[in-house]
């Protein structure tokens, strides 16, 4: 559980199983979790919301993950680094994305949910450090 502000994570599946599993999780972790099922929600929610912390699959409905990397490159930056990325995409295409992508983690499908609960509150963690470092 964290402790002070509520912090949120924004949550972008098509899969109705994970997004109920790890919106359960987060909120046990005392985080406030937005979900997104589809690339068109998710780009609404990250141009109009704060997050923390982004946990993105590549393969979406609308929009595919990878256009959404490219839009927070140019647009928002300072995001991929607190964004996790969950696919089942090929190992070359990971091996890729971990060079490449400038993101907190690559994560390959199917990931363990208490795995992925590990590296968001790591990720979490992170962001509130640099933040603290950035006030003093």
């Amino acid at each position: 559980m964290l402790p002070d502000d509520t912090h949120s994570i924004l949550l972008i599946d098509d899969d109705p199983t994970i997004l109920f599993l790890f919106t359960a999780v987060a909120r046990r972790n005392g985080l406030e979790c937005v979900t997104a099922a589809d690339g068109s929600t998710a780009l609404e929610r990250i141009r109009d919301g704060e997050y923390d912390v982004i946990v993105l699959d590549l393969n979406l409905p609308q929009v595919d993950g990878r256009e959404i990397l490219r839009m927070m490159r140019h647009e928002a930056p300072q995001l991929l680094e607190r964004t996790i990325v969950v696919s089942a995409a090929s190992e070359e295409l990971l091996a890729e994305l971990r060079a490449t992508a400038g993101v907190w983690r690559v994560v390959r499908k199917p990931v363990d949910i208490r795995d992925l609960e590990g590296e968001v509150l790591a990720c979490l963690g992170e962001q509130l450090v640099r933040r603290a470092a950035v006030k003093e």
